[in-house]
């Protein structure tokens, strides 16, 4: 044991010796460059968070929604019907949101805790399709508010027959699922995608991912995932502000959802104010901006960041908290790496982190 000891101080007192020796020699001239390169390396780090990390939240928090938990119950497929082959996949017919639980088994339809007390729960309307003339009027009250808003992200969660990706094969498995991503990417970009799906699959569980852009700003991601019993699929649309109106590609994903139940819309606006704000400063332009569109302030946090929770009239429905509705909420940040301070609204939730 003391054999041991020994050789663990002498090898921590050799790395601080060759630590000291290497950043301090000549005039500190390691420890300068360690300095100079942490800026890009910090750079080089949220790049990558930036580009490659919110396609996976979105994952995880707008598919864990509609899952529910239903013990011994397969609610995808108790009215469901599905064609043989994956060239004649069709709708699937699922029950309705009167009949849907969420991931705490409380009813859409009149969420209780479960304790019986009214808590929280979906209102009516919640998660419906957002009007284009209100994501104008969300982008332009930011804008008046000091914030730079970049693009809107309209997302649509619905369930798909996962009895159509249980197949026997793997390979059929894929086969259903690619032809499934292909041909919902083209009836929302009108076009086909010109990447190849990532397909990947452990025993019962499958995911899938399609993206593609159409090269003028516009990017759609498709998700697939299935757990063996329900399947689901989320599409996320992000538009430039200035052609969101007039998309083509939002009324194709809106169109994707008629004659299907248990469809939910969100969306998220991200902008930017330059320079550094203080919280109290964010926590202002976030009710400058909510006073713009005439929103309720419901509630507030300033933890890790500024996130305000509020009831907008213009936006449809919401979601129960206690005695109120909640269906927009608003985060501030400020990021050292680009020295800006970012700023998010999120309808009814704000379900990706900036």
């Amino acid at each position: 044991m003391l054999k041991f000891l020994f050789y663990l101080i002498v090898q921590v007192g050799l790395f601080l010796f060759l630590s000291f020796f290497l950043l301090f020699r000549n005039g500190g001239e390691g420890a300068q460059w360690v300095i100079r390169q942490m800026p890009s390396v910090e750079a080089t780090v949220a790049g990558y968070v930036r580009d490659y990390t919110p396609s996976l939240l979105e994952v995880w928090t707008t598919l864990a929604p509609p899952f529910g938990n239903q013990p011994g119950k397969r609610g995808f497929h108790e009215r469901g019907y599905g064609p043989a082959s994956p060239d004649a996949i069709g709708p699937v017919q699922s029950p309705g949101p009167e009949n849907s639980t969420d991931e705490k088994g409380r009813s859409a339809a009149g969420a209780t805790s479960e304790t019986g007390h009214p808590d929280q729960g979906t209102g009516e309307g919640a998660g419906k399709r957002i009007d284009p003339a209100v994501i104008e009027s969300l982008a332009s009250a930011m804008q008046a508010s000091g914030i730079s808003p970049q693009d809107a992200a309209v997302t649509l969660s619905m369930p798909v027959d996962s009895e159509l990706l249980n197949a026997a094969e793997e390979k059929e498995r894929r086969l259903v699922a690619e032809t499934l991503l292909k041909r919902h990417f083209r009836e929302i970009a009108g076009q086909d995608a010109a990447e190849t799906p990532v397909i990947r699959i452990d025993g019962h569980r499958l995911f899938a991912l399609l993206r593609g852009n159409d090269g003028k700003g516009s990017r759609l991601d498709l998700m697939l995932q299935s757990d063996g019993e329900r399947g689901h699929l989320t599409a996320v649309l992000r538009e430039p502000l200035a052609d969101v109106k007039a998309s083509e590609r939002l009324k194709r994903l809106y169109g994707l959802a008629d004659g299907r139940g248990r469809c939910e819309f969100s969306l998220s606006l991200q902008g930017i104010r330059p320079g550094f704000s203080a919280p109290e400063e964010q926590e202002r332009v976030i009710s400058d901006c909510l006073a713009r569109l005439q929103a309720q302030p419901l509630r507030s946090s300033a933890k890790e960041a500024v996130v305000i929770s509020a009831y907008c009239p213009l936006l449809p429905g919401g979601i129960r908290m206690g005695d109120e509705n909640m269906n927009l909420q608003a985060m501030a940040r400020y990021y050292g790496v680009d020295r800006n301070t970012h700023f998010a609204f999120g309808y009814p939730l704000l379900i990706q982190e900036m």
